[in-house]
């Protein structure tokens, strides 16, 4: 059984995406999104990025795909 840690900070997390829209469309696109960890996962913060996208593009295929924290 693994515990689940739930913290209050917050950490931005920086993505960079290419898609391929369902006309044939390249696109590359990249931004941040705030993540809490402990709350959010490496799943939801991808369904989140992805389903803004789908809200953007209509329907797409995912060509690569590069999520991290934005800190050096």
């Amino acid at each position: 059984m693994s515990a689940s840690i739930v913290t209050s900070t917050v950490v931005t997390f920086y993505w960079l995406v290419t898609i391929q829209t369902d006309d044939g469309r390249r696109i590359t696109t990249y931004g941040t999104t705030p993540v809490a960890p402990g709350t959010h996962t490496r799943m939801t913060t991808t369904r989140a990025v992805l389903d803004s996208l789908k809200d953007q593009y209509g329907g797409f295929t995912v060509l690569c795909l590069y999520l991290e924290p934005n800190d050096i």
